[in-house]
């Protein structure tokens, strides 16, 4: 597969990649529950669950011929509350994150999408999702750097 310049497609792959890898990083993989999401989500029916956010893209002249340098950023957000218990729930999102973290540390060049990636950060944290309810999350920073030619 050839280096991409396309923000989706990166975004795609790692959704496909946390799909396929549901019963690892602890996801149900029951049918009838959806729980990985391209982009963030208001309401969250079922958790613990994973969105893939598109963050940057950012290109700049590397070369002759139009080359250029892609550099993009997703955020994979991490979201988990299954339990009462804001201790147990924090530490199952961080669990989950750093799973996401060595899923992609994995696969560097993102099934060749790019040269190389690299999860930069996770941040644990909380969100307030649909009437209020606090949410345990974990947003684990995926970078990427690829290059290409533009059309003449």
């Amino acid at each position: 597969m050839p280096n991409t310049d396309s923000l989706v497609a990166i975004c795609d792959f790692a959704l496909a990649k946390i799909n396929t890898n549901k019963v690892a990083l602890g996801l149900s993989t029951a049918t009838d529950i959806v729980n990985t999401f391209y982009g963030d989500q208001d309401v969250l029916q079922f958790l613990p669950a994973i969105c893939v956010e598109p963050d940057t893209k950012r290109r700049e002249f590397n070369g002759v011929r139009r080359r250029t340098q892609n550099d993009f950023s997703v955020a994979i957000l991490v979201y988990h509350g299954k339990t009462t218990d804001p201790q147990t729930n924090r530490r199952q999102a961080d669990i989950m994150a750093e799973a996401v973290e060595t899923l992609f540390h994995a696969d560097p060049q993102l099934g060749g999408l790019v040269i190389s990636s690299l999860v930069e950060s996770i941040e644990s944290g909380y969100q307030r999702k649909g009437a209020n309810t606090v949410i345990r999350t974990a947003r684990v920073t995926l970078t990427g750097r690829s290059q290409t030619l533009l059309a003449p």
